[in-house]
């Protein structure tokens, strides 16, 4: 059983136990509020996955920043290069999208805090694969059940499917854990220049 498998495995025990529990009294979230949530979560975790970390960065920073591959640390035998931005922006940018569990896995596939200063892994992507929602179901609390296409380049294919969970925050609605952890994430170790 792969990494997405055994959480989202871990993700349905925890439904399970909650079943029994009082559902909240909080007001639902819109099929239009949680397809597009559910779309940028995916492709945000597959843009990361599947491209070098500094040219995601460009993309989150519009191209104001300056990464450093040569000015590296190691970390838990993991290359991370400098960057010129604060660690505390990239959390701002991704806080956008994710909170809990699902913001610090996120973070911690690539990035790391030094001082306040931003470094990144410093290793390469795979290729550039996307990721359309195509439905949301509830399935309990507020955990739901997201069907997408992984794409290269037109939305076609086999659909699939992984679980997720919801918190509101003051800001709106953010993805607290998700399932989809790609294999690529997991092992960033393995992918150096």
């Amino acid at each position: 059983m792969g990494q997405s498998e055994e959480k989202q495995a871990t993700m349905m025990e925890e439904l399970e136990q909650k079943e029994g529990q009082k559902p909240s009294e909080e007001e639902e979230p819109t099929e239009e509020e949680l397809i597009p949530l559910f779309e940028k979560a995916m492709n945000e975790i597959i843009s990361l996955s599947t491209n070098p970390t500094d040219d995601v960065l460009r993309d989150i920073f519009d191209k104001e920043i300056e990464c450093d591959y040569m000015n590296q640390i190691i970390v838990d035998d993991t290359p991370y290069q400098w960057t010129s931005r604060q660690y505390s922006e990239l959390v701002d940018y991704y806080s956008q999208t994710f909170t809990g569990e699902a913001l610090d896995w996120l973070l911690d596939t690539s990035f790391t805090d030094v001082d306040g200063v931003l470094y990144a892994f410093a290793g390469g992507g795979a290729t550039g694969w996307q990721s359309k929602a195509v439905s949301v179901e509830k399935l309990d609390g507020n955990t739901y059940k997201g069907t997408y296409l992984a794409y290269h380049s037109t939305p076609e294919g086999e659909e699939e499917s992984t679980t997720f969970s919801i918190e509101k925050t003051d800001a709106g609605y953010r993805v607290s854990d998700i399932a989809y952890h790609p294999d690529l994430l997991e092992r960033r170790g393995h992918r150096t220049n």
